[in-house]
């Protein structure tokens, strides 16, 4: 008797060990989900503050780009506005070398030696123009030299100004590409770090459905915002086969295209483009949300009434902000790789009442 309830004392200890084997386990399955979640959050972070960052870094290389070229081009009208200056300077000297060699031919006779010497009234006369305009004309040529002298001095002064302003440009622009240079490294890392912990293929398609959330969420605010009075010209419903590209490039993701072993569909298109191209908007209307999104980057969504978005993602920089009201045509950003991707490209969209409409439908052929 007492050898059978041994047995069974034995027994119960073994399985409330195992028992609590294995509720160890699950705790420490839980609190290595937990780890990776908080540390895949903390990468996504990261990496949204690097893509911010980088773009921010882009658009003042573009402006800076763009001083530069405004003071290049500053600078040769300055340097062509003085090579005018000193011709002329050359020209009134030649003059008025010529009218000092004329005075000195007629013999340089003052009003006084004519008198005096008695010549006629008429001679005197003609002489005494002769002199008057002689000096008027040497005056005036001393006069424009010393008028064409200070404007080649404030010339050359300015000249040397913008030259200035021009080094002090062209090295902030430099540094400031050494500083996006850093911040792509960083980005690349972050890249790794993130992509080792989305190997299998079920965290990359857990990711993707992720993704698909934030955005779907993001248009269902937009959907609930008031609607927006229509921009004056044609109705965007009626633009269709006729809206102009967003960005110059080839199309290397199609609409409706399997994702994820084909248990996801693309519901834009994806048109390759070099970084910095500029994106332009396909039609005019409202900026509803400019920001960084998840799975998307740096990403535009533009209001045209009638119950239509354009969306376009992954850009370098941002040239809009929510609110701004947009023209066709008009850059709103430029073509980019944020949102963790490598390859540079322009993610874009068309939704009527929150659901996805095939771009191809809407654009020019090509």
């Amino acid at each position: 008797m007492s050898s059978g309830i041994a047995k069974t004392t034995r027994a119960v200890a073994a399985h409330q060990s195992a028992l609590n084997s294995v509720i160890q386990k699950i705790q420490t399955l839980k609190e290595d989900l937990f780890t990776a979640q908080s540390q895949s959050k903390t990468l996504q972070k990261n990496l949204q503050q690097t893509d911010i960052s980088i773009g921010a870094l882009a658009k003042n290389i573009q402006l800076t780009q763009t001083q530069l070229t405004e003071q290049k081009k500053l600078l040769a009208q300055m340097t062509q506005q003085n090579d005018q200056y000193q011709s002329q300077l050359e020209k009134q000297r030649t003059l008025l070398a010529a009218q000092i060699r004329s005075a000195y031919l007629l013999g340089n006779q003052p009003y006084l030696k004519l008198l005096l010497n008695q010549e006629s009234p008429e001679k005197f006369s003609r002489y005494a123009n002769y002199y008057q305009y002689i000096n008027r004309a040497r005056l005036q040529a001393i006069q424009s030299i010393k008028q064409l002298v200070i404007k080649i001095n404030e010339n050359e002064t300015n000249i040397q100004q913008r030259t200035e302003t021009l080094n002090q440009t062209y090295q902030q622009q430099q540094q400031q590409k050494q500083d996006l240079r850093k911040k792509e490294l960083q980005r690349k890392q972050l890249l790794d770090e993130t992509n080792k912990k989305i190997q299998g293929k079920n965290e990359q398609l857990n990711k993707l459905y992720e993704d698909k959330t934030q955005l779907e969420t993001v248009i269902k605010k937009i959907a609930a915002q008031p609607v927006i009075t229509r921009a004056p010209g044609k109705p965007f419903r009626q633009m269709r086969g006729q809206l102009q590209w967003p960005v110059v490039g080839r199309i290397i993701q199609h609409f409706n295209q399997p994702l994820a072993q084909g248990r996801l569909h693309s519901t834009g298109i994806l048109i390759k483009a070099p970084a910095g191209q500029q994106v332009r908007a396909i039609s005019s209307g409202k900026v509803v949300f400019a920001d960084w999104l998840r799975g998307f980057g740096l990403l535009t969504i533009i209001k045209h009434g009638d119950n239509y978005l354009s969306l376009y993602g992954r850009n370098q920089s941002l040239y809009v902000k929510t609110g701004d009201t947009v023209q066709a045509g008009q850059m709103i950003a430029t073509v980019g790789n944020s949102g963790g991707f490598q390859q540079n490209a322009l993610y874009f969209e068309i939704r009527y009442k929150g659901a996805p409409s095939n771009p191809g439908l809407w654009l020019r052929k090509a």
